[in-house]
């Protein structure tokens, strides 16, 4: 595999993932990991508020935070950790940068690993187009840009089938103990990836030599368990909480009915990665199952029940499919080499230059697509910069129900930080002045039922409204309180993130809040829902 390609295809994927981090866009589940994160640094334990989610990420912004606030005590940036909350309540943009930063680094090291995967498999030209294709695949481009569990797990299991190929090709007993580690680290941050767990004992029977590899099989899980347990140890030290915790987690996937209608697998793998990449993944397929059977078991023996489970989920995510795109990406590229090896004569390398560009033009349009409307201000952060520069400090604001995604982004108040971080701290803020000239407006929460507000005597005269024609679910106007706002209010400001007559001209995912679309980029103006400003004409304010 050359390295100087295998540098352009790295740098391609570090271009699609690293724009545009300087933009301080929403992500409905953006603030829940580094708010995690600084709790534990504040209250000097690791014991997280939550299970449903192993710690794997939580402890890496941990410890970055830790070493961030050293660094600034030493150089005089902080003088104690309220000046550390200080700063991530008045300008959070950099604490999540850091995670950002982290999806897009094992993002670019997922590309390299799926590569080398390649390589395995069907040779140093398929390694080439491996990468390319992982490259360019949308979700995983998506997926690089949040601050999430996901592109972190992903890039330890890819790792974790690569090192257990290599063991299955060479016999090293280290190879088979790293795939266990990894496999270990990739369960820390999605307790779903412990179906990478079964490519071990794939890769050790697939040897040929199974009496002989039971002792590395044997070391490799008790590494990967022991790594599991240092990087998410509070789900074996509070079993029944992180038990408690994770069937809450599984009743939001599996067994509580849907709000809206979840895309079919078929049209996820379809924005994923794009219907010719799967087409040729079967053919892909077939090559390995036919050239290197140990190898293909190796790799599918994790991911048939991963996609199972998949498929048996009533809520299915986009997301979830993103663990299947190196695999994707491998067998993809397989089917292109053979295809070309097939055909053979000079006319082999032009039919398959254009072949890989019918498999990119899609996702890579795309990726593109997709980070030019990331580089645009979400409507959220512009309405709230105007609420706090129009509507008077102590105002009565009527807006949707506390938390919910598709709400302005105001500055915290001592309340907020209260709730957060708890009250002791946001004493110590208000004592050092650094929560002083923040507005404090009294926010009236409406039900998304329209329950909640006696519209006879509404309680404020600034009311804003938030809803998406795209995703109905997180962004809608109750009736009643439409019909109120036409006859007796007045719209002062208008934030339109996608037009109202668009239609179903963009794809989103229906289930999640997630305000950029999967496909149709074109017509969405800005991230984030439309949001209206409203002033009745009377009010007691």
């Amino acid at each position: 595999m050359r390295r100087d390609l295998l540098a352009a295809v790295t740098l391609v994927a570090l271009v699609l993932r690293a724009y545009p981090l300087h933009v301080f866009y929403l992500h409905p589940d953006q603030e829940q990991v580094p708010r995690a994160a600084m709790q534990m640094l504040l209250a000097a334990d690791w014991r997280p508020w939550h299970l449903g989610n192993p710690t794997g990420l939580v402890y890496t912004l941990r410890l970055a935070y830790t070493v961030a606030y050293r660094a600034g005590r030493a150089f005089g940036a902080f003088q104690d950790k309220v000046d550390l909350l200080a700063a991530f309540v008045e300008r959070p943009f950099p604490f999540y940068l850091l995670s950002r930063a982290w999806s897009c680094l094992t993002g670019v090291v997922t590309v390299v690993l799926t590569a080398c995967l390649g390589a395995q498999l069907f040779g140093g030209a398929a390694g080439l187009l491996s990468g390319l294709f992982a490259a360019v695949s949308f979700l995983h481009v998506r997926e690089s840009h949040y601050t999430w569990f996901d592109a972190p797990a992903v890039a330890c299991a890819t790792g974790a089938f690569l090192a257990a190929m290599a063991y299955r090709r060479r016999g090293n007993m280290r190879s088979l103990i790293v795939a266990g580690m990894l496999a270990g680290l990739a369960t820390a941050h999605r307790y779903q990836f412990a179906v990478v767990f079964l490519t071990l004992p794939a890769a050790a029977l697939a040897t040929g030599t199974a009496r002989r590899s039971v002792l590395p099989l044997a070391a490799a899980v008790a590494a990967g368990v022991a790594v599991f347990a240092m990087v998410s140890p509070y789900t074996f030290l509070e079993l029944s909480r992180a038990w408690r915790d994770l069937r809450a987690q599984l009743a939001v996937s599996y067994w509580r009915p849907q709000p809206a209608e979840a895309l079919p697998f078929g049209t996820v793998l379809g924005v994923a990665v794009g219907i010719p990449m799967c087409g040729l993944a079967l053919i892909g397929l077939a090559a390995a199952l036919a050239e290197c059977p140990g190898d293909a078991v190796a790799l599918l023996v994790p991911l048939v029940p991963y996609t199972a489970s998949v498929l048996l989920a009533p809520r299915l995510f986009a997301r979830y499919a993103v663990l299947l795109v190196p695999a994707i990406a491998v067998l993809a590229a397989g089917g292109v080499t053979r295809l070309s090896d097939r055909m053979g004569g000079g006319r082999a390398r032009l039919a398959s230059g254009l072949l890989v560009l019918v498999v990119i033009a899609d996702p890579f349009a795309r990726s593109v697509m997709f980070d030019r409307v990331l580089a645009r201000e979400d409507t959220r952060w512009t309405a709230g910069r105007w609420i706090v520069d129009h509507v008077p400090d102590g105002d009565g604001l009527i807006r949707p129900g506390e938390g919910w995604y598709s709400n302005p982004e105001l500055p915290s108040t001592a309340a907020d930080v209260a709730f957060d971080f708890g009250g002791p701290w946001a004493e110590r803020l208000v004592a050092r002045g650094r929560l002083h000239g923040v507005r404090s407006f009294r926010m009236v929460d409406y039900g998304l039922d329209g329950n909640g507000i006696d519209w006879a005597r509404p309680p404020a005269h600034w009311v804003v409204t938030s809803e998406h024609p795209g995703l109905p679910g997180f962004g809608l106007v109750p009736p009643a309180m439409a019909r109120f706002l036409v006859t007796h209010a007045v719209p002062v400001a208008r934030f339109i993130g996608y037009p109202d007559d668009a239609g179903r001209a963009a794809l989103f995912d229906p289930i999640d809040a997630n305000y950029t679309p999967l496909r149709g980029f074109g017509i969405v103006r800005q991230p984030g829902p439309n949001i209206v400003v409203w002033r009745l004409a009377a009010g007691p304010g």
